[in-house]
């Protein structure tokens, strides 16, 4: 009979269940795995080609801008109102000291903007009436092939029909492949190589995953094959790519190995069988183990605890002295019971309300925007090379969330928070510059007191936040003073104001806390009740043009004690 009761009750074990559950589901999971496999694969694929697709659109997309560049200042060297007016000169000027002097700026400018691009494009002139080629320092070929290249450049440039085109044509001299852009401006040609290679260097990567490129017309048709074997029809193990480019004529046609690219099905599909059965025979062992050594002490737990539940406060487990989750459940439980039986309950659930206004004042103080605009301005001091006022921002912002993040106890040093303050002042100072200014003055020797923390800060953020770019020049003073066992803080500022509704509701301890808005004052409010009671106020005065917040807070410290209680010196 005590058999099938205990039996009934496995059966009807809330662990049972759960594990059969996850018995079940386990299984499904594992089953589906190879089907959901395959599926992810084929996402797999697909995002891999969008993205290798986006960092080859990315990537002619910057040689695009950069032979736009180039345009552009081949057309500024030829430009009319341009000051120096070599290339005139050179094409028309029948002085010859013009001439030959125009012919020593224009090389320079020319190598200026083959320097300016690192030296991988070749600017030239060529006026075939005056029999003048010029051209800046060429790289792209060695010396015994650059009379080759240049006569090439000559027969290119005369034999074109249309001219000043934006699009880069393909041109090839000896066994190079380049990109040729010529002008024809005053009678004279101006244009710049590139080399194919130096575009294709950042298509092509050394683990062998590209396997051709070439250049295509409008109808995806091979125009020039520029690496490898690019052509013909998309075959099942290449990934065939179409990169439109502005400046280039035609279209960039990239084949990708796709084994390369997407990496080993039949590996990945091994894996994943191999998975799945080893996935089969540990829910198998996990099943036999959870029965043994997990079912059978959770159900005597279970037990004692609805032992203890009505009223056998003298109930308690065996302790084994091992590390395993479940004699330490045992343990838990022991210590539990012991503590429960001495337990005060008011007493416990003041100090849960107490830690839960704690944690709430604390949490509201971080503001996600004040990380940003600490951020923004640091990049915009960085990008004015202000690195004194970086240095300045960084030690002050660390300091600043060091106390603020920092462990706290119910109470810090006054100083402390006089610190805080200045810190978050000196951080919005150096964002607003001129438009603010800050005086604090204390009572000596009131640095010593304890008070709550962040009530200063809170009130200062307030104006600011609030005030800030609505006067042209924002003034807020802090004067912190003592008298009747009394601390006396006021905080005064010359800004726009509280709305009269605001301020009444303020004044009335109703909740202003609506959206986020306030919510500073408010739990500074509930804080100041819950630790001083009616011993602490806070009083709020505000007009336009004057803000006045006086806290009245009772010492913790009596002026003696404050005289010889010293802290950090």
């Amino acid at each position: 009979m005590e058999e099938k009761t205990k039996l009934f009750g496995y059966k009807n074990s809330v662990t049972v269940k759960s594990l059969a559950l996850m018995i079940i589901l386990s299984t499904a999971i594992l089953l589906g795995m190879e089907l959901i496999s395959f599926y992810y694969m084929s996402v797999y694929e697909k995002s891999t080609m969008e993205n290798y697709r986006n960092s080859l659109e990315m990537y002619c997309s910057y040689w695009d801008n950069k032979l736009d560049i180039i345009n552009n200042s081949l057309l500024t060297v030829t430009s009319s109102s341009s000051s120096d007016s070599s290339y005139s000169n050179v094409c028309n000027s029948r002085d010859e000291l013009v001439f030959q002097t125009a012919k020593k700026l224009l090389v320079n400018r020319m190598s200026d903007i083959a320097w300016n691009h690192e030296n991988e494009v070749l600017v030239f002139v060529y006026v075939p009436d005056r029999e003048v080629f010029l051209k800046s320092t060429n790289h792209l070929v060695s010396y015994d092939k650059r009379l080759e290249m240049d006569q090439d450049i000559k027969k290119y440039a005369s034999g074109i029909r249309s001219y000043n085109s934006t699009k880069w044509d393909y041109f090839k001299s000896g066994t190079e492949d380049f990109f040729i852009q010529v002008y024809r401006i005053d009678g004279g040609y101006i244009g710049a190589l590139v080399k194919c290679q130096t575009i294709l260097d950042g298509v092509v990567q050394d683990n062998g995953m590209v396997s051709g490129i070439g250049l295509t017309d409008d109808e995806g048709k091979i125009t020039y094959s520029l690496r490898g074997e690019a052509g013909g029809e998309e075959k099942k193990d290449t990934a065939v790519l179409l990169i439109p480019m502005t400046h280039i004529d035609g279209q960039l046609k990239v084949e990708a190995q796709r084994q390369n690219l997407f990496g080993d099905k039949t590996t990945f599909t091994f894996l994943s069988l191999i998975t799945v059965s080893l996935g089969l025979l540990l829910l198998a062992w996990n099943v036999r183990y959870q029965v043994k050594a997990v079912l059978g002490p959770l159900n005597k737990l279970r037990s004692v605890m609805e032992k203890f539940s009505r009223g056998n406060l003298d109930v308690r487990l065996e302790e084994k002295n091992t590390n395993s989750e479940i004699d330490v459940l045992n343990h838990t439980f022991n210590e539990m019971a012991e503590q429960i039986v001495d337990l005060k309950i008011d007493v416990y659930e003041a100090e849960l309300a107490r830690e839960k206004t704690e944690s709430n004042y604390m949490r509201v103080q971080i503001q996600p925007h004040f990380y940003t605009n600490i951020l923004n301005l640091i990049y915009g001091l960085a990008q004015l090379k202000d690195f004194a006022s970086i240095q300045k921002l960084s030690m002050t912002t660390g300091a600043y969330f060091r106390y603020l993040l920092g462990e706290k106890g119910t109470f810090v040093l006054l100083r402390e928070e006089i610190q805080c303050v200045k810190n978050y002042i000196q951080i919005q100072q150096i964002r607003y510059k001129d438009e603010m200014e800050f005086e604090l003055n204390a009572e000596e020797g009131m640095e010593r007191q304890m008070v709550l923390p962040m009530i200063l800060q809170t009130f200062a953020e307030n104006s600011v936040k609030h005030n800030i770019g609505l006067v042209p020049l924002l003034r807020i003073r802090i004067d912190i003073s003592s008298g009747n066992d009394r601390i006396y803080i006021t905080v005064r500022d010359n800004g726009a104001g509280f709305e009269p509704d605001m301020l009444e509701r303020i004044n009335k301890n109703e909740n202003i806390s609506n959206k986020g808005e306030h919510i500073g004052i408010t739990n500074v409010k509930e804080r100041l009740r819950i630790f001083y009671g009616d011993t602490a106020s806070v009083e709020i005065n505000s007009r336009p043009g004057e803000t006045l917040v006086k806290v009245v807070l009772p010492e913790i410290l009596t002026q003696e004690e404050r005289n010889e209680y010293h802290i950090g010196g």
